[in-house]
This record gives C-alpha cells, sequence and structure tokens, in this order.
C-alpha cells in the first residue's frame, strides 16, 4: 500500500471523475499536476502554458492517442483547459484555466451524481457494490411520483449502457443536447427510447464518428441543429436521427465530411 500511495500515483477527485467522466479527470488530474510543477520552477512561458507531448501523456496516464484527444476535447468544452500550437514546428502547449466556479460546479455536479448512485438498485451501475435505496418522501401511488420525466429516463438508461466506456460524458452530453433540441423544436418529452434503442444510436454514433473523425461536441452540436432545421417528413425520434444515411447528409451540409 504504501508503494501505491507513493509519487507514482495519479490523485483524483472522485466527484470530479462522476462529472466530466474518468478519462477526462485524470487526464486533467495529472496535466494539473505538471502544471504546478512547472510554475514552482517558474517554467511556464509568458501566457502561464507548458509543453507536453502525447507520449509524455501516455507515460503518465496510460491514456492512449484517441483516448487523450477525447479527453482534451471534453476539457476544453467543460472550460477546463486551453490548448495552443506554438514554435517552429508547432508543439502542443496547454493551459490551465484556473476558475474556482468552474471546478466548484462540477464538483456539485459530481456529488449529485454520486448521491443519484447510492439511491439505485441497478447493481451494475456501481458494479458489484450493493446499495440500499433510500425511502421515497412521497407514496408510490401519489401524482407527484408518477415517475421521471422521460428526459431523465434516457439519461438514467444511458448511464447504464456507457458507464464503462471511456467517452461516457462525451454521449451524455449528445443526448442532453439531442433531447432538449428535441423539445424544443416538438414542445414536448422525447417519447422512452428501450435500451436495446439506445445501444443502437450509441454505436451508431461511435461508428460514424469513428469513419469521419468527428470526435468534438461541438460537430454533433452542428449535426444536431442541422437536422432539426431540415425540411423532413419523421417526428424526429432520435432513431431516425442516427441512421447513417440521415447522419451523413446532416453532417455533408455542415461541411464536417
Amino acid at each position: 500500500m504504501e508503494l501505491l500511495r507513493a509519487d507514482g500515483s495519479i490523485t483524483v477527485n472522485k466527484s470530479l471523475i462522476q462529472s466530466i467522466g474518468l478519462n477526462e479527470a485524470v487526464l486533467y488530474c495529472e496535466l494539473l499536476s505538471r502544471y504546478t510543477y512547472f510554475k514552482t520552477r517558474e517554467w511556464l512561458d509568458d501566457e502561464g502554458c507548458f509543453y507536453n507531448t502525447q507520449y509524455d501523456l501516455q507515460s503518465g496516464t496510460g491514456l492512449g492517442e484517441k483516448a487523450q484527444r477525447t479527453a482534451i476535447s471534453n476539457l476544453k468544452s467543460f472550460g477546463l483547459l486551453e490548448v495552443k500550437r506554438k514554435g517552429m514546428p508547432a508543439k502542443r502547449y496547454f493551459k490551465i484555466i484556473t476558475d474556482g466556479k468552474t471546478i466548484s460546479c462540477l464538483i456539485k455536479t459530481g456529488k449529485k451524481k454520486l448521491e443519484s448512485l447510492a439511491d439505485s438498485t441497478d447493481t451494475s451501475i456501481g458494479g458489484n457494490l450493493k446499495r440500499l435505496r433510500k425511502e421515497l418522501d412521497t407514496p408510490k401511488g401519489s401524482a407527484n411520483n408518477t415517475n421521471l420525466n422521460n428526459t431523465n429516463k434516457i439519461i438514467q438508461k444511458l448511464n447504464v449502457v456507457v458507464a464503462s466506456r471511456n467517452d461516457d460524458v462525451f454521449f451524455l452530453n449528445i443526448f442532453n443536447y439531442y433531447l432538449s433540441s428535441y423539445k424544443t423544436f416538438v414542445g414536448k418529452e422525447h417519447s422512452l427510447l428501450a435500451n436495446k434503442y439506445i445501444i443502437k444510436i450509441v454505436e451508431a454514433i461511435d461508428d460514424f464518428g469513428d469513419e469521419y473523425d468527428l470526435i468534438e461536441q461541438s460537430d454533433w452540436r452542428q449535426i444536431i441543429d442541422m437536422y432539426f432545421s431540415s425540411n423532413l417528413d419523421c417526428d424526429r425520434n432520435m432513431i431516425h436521427f442516427a441512421q447513417k444515411d440521415i447522419l451523413f447528409n446532416r453532417a455533408d451540409n455542415c461541411r464536417l465530411v
């Protein structure tokens, strides 16, 4: 235990893991450690940036190139990190955005997710950890306990589907953005999705993203916006959206493919 607790370990906040994802939290905490190291030695450049290669980060975190790219993209979207290319030849520099308010909000979100996991009877979420479900304040038959809304139910199912994936936060953001856009466009909540359809949608987005290197959340927001602004004779169900030809046409309209 003393060996594992030594300087060769990465300290990662558990609430941050729940809020932004495991890979993102590991990479961020490793970059934060390196930032502190460079800062104390006054090795940061004039903009407060420091240089690290893909191989540096892989040796420190075990994350390969694709996992790093996805995690870095997500950290940028969360407002935790900036990436800049500098010098000749250009090298990758990182800048930690020291915004206490952003970190506090993310940790608060993560704590709420930890509480919801503690309340869940689905042991697949927490591996072999069995948790007791707390008593609900409202009786089961009451009108105030008519279930979570459809969006929350879909996100709960999605949490289980992507729990073991490195890009779980990526898919949570895509689903949340799509479901929010659907409600704005249609004027009501999206209909419930069975687990098998959620899995198919995740796989379709994953395959399409890999094929056309669409790993930025901003790219998928463009595709979703284009889908809802297109003149299509359909109910805008997410199952329809995730068809390959539909994704390709929308991405093509956005000039992403």
